[in-house]
């Protein structure tokens, strides 16, 4: 099924203004929470632990209700994934359907990438929910902190591909317009 443009433009939008409230509004306090006890990092900081040590190092620094506030930091990163997925991908169709030669080449190429982030994000999420019950159990971490820290390493290096190349054809945009106005 072929989306319209202007479902396109809409996801994008949507995506931007509620990538922004949940960045802002929700995860920011979540985080910001999370470090009041003294601890180094919140969740995305888990999300980078690699190690149970390290993992176990931030979590134990987490202030009583943490590991509470990290499981729902985790169930609403769902939205977030579907937010910035689906508009990073809308807006990669856009250019793939409008571009120029190889701007719309690049546009086809690139728009699997936040999809493929996505799924990455959810498995990381798994095993992160995974890490911070196990924590609370005193129970083994390997697997999950690894394969957390990999999913978010790949998913990070994916979405920070889309976003060079969006700022980068938003630019020629910009300049393309103020050479055509002067």
């Amino acid at each position: 099924m072929k989306l319209s443009d202007r479902v396109l433009w809409t996801l994008v939008v949507i995506a931007l203004l509620g990538v922004f409230v949940m960045t802002v509004g929700v995860f920011r306090g979540m985080e910001d929470h999370l470090r009041s006890a003294g601890a180094a990092g919140g969740v995305v900081a888990l999300e980078l632990a690699f190690t149970p040590a390290r993992a176990l190092a931030l979590i134990d620094a987490w202030p009583a209700d943490g590991i509470a506030v990290a499981q729902r930091a985790l169930w609403l990163d769902i939205v977030y994934i579907a937010l910035y997925a689906s508009g990073l991908a809308a807006a990669c169709t856009l250019i793939a359907r409008h571009g120029p030669g190889g701007w719309a080449r690049w546009g086809r190429r690139l728009t699997p990438l936040p999809l493929v982030a996505a799924l990455l994000d959810v498995i990381e999420n798994v095993n992160l929910l995974l890490v911070v019950q196990r924590a609370g159990a005193g129970a083994e971490l390997s697997p999950f902190t690894y394969l957390a820290t990999l999913c978010a390493t790949v998913k990070f290096a994916l979405i920070a591909v889309t976003l060079v190349f969006l700022l980068l054809y938003a630019l020629r945009w910009v300049w393309q317009r103020l050479r055509s106005a002067g």
